[in-house]
């Protein structure tokens, strides 16, 4: 008898100790689980923060392409409007160049003239 009592308390005691092991897991795992959540919800708010990141940097990146887009036709517009009034000057410069010479040519024949017709003593009109 005291046998089987002794056995029956050991089984008690055996159920007791399953039952509180079981009882520990299970905080365990339902703590593990609450860190669990607790971390999804961390890595989905960091989630959210870099694609808000991410669309701010596209923004900032289209706007630089923009502006770079629009400075680069600034450029090319002064480019050519330099390179059209390096010519118009080039021509500007020539014309008065060959006015010039024209001129001279026309004060030397004036003064070939003058002297031949010195030399010849016909006397002109009025110079």
């Amino acid at each position: 008898l005291e046998a089987e009592a002794a056995a029956a308390r050991a089984k008690d005691e055996a159920k007791a100790a399953v039952a509180g092991q079981r009882e520990e897991e299970q905080r365990a795992v339902l703590a593990a689980l609450g860190l669990a959540e607790e971390r999804a919800v961390q890595m989905a708010a960091e989630c959210e923060t870099l694609r808000e990141e991410k669309d701010a940097i596209a923004e900032a990146l289209e706007y630089v392409n923009e502006e770079m887009e629009a400075l680069r036709a600034r450029a090319e517009a002064a480019e050519a409007s330099a390179a059209v009034a390096k010519q118009e000057g080039y021509r500007s410069g020539f014309a008065a160049g060959l006015w010039s010479r024209t001129n001279q040519d026309d004060a030397a024949m004036e003064r070939n003239a003058r002297g031949h017709r010195e030399e010849l003593g016909i006397v002109a009109a009025s110079t």
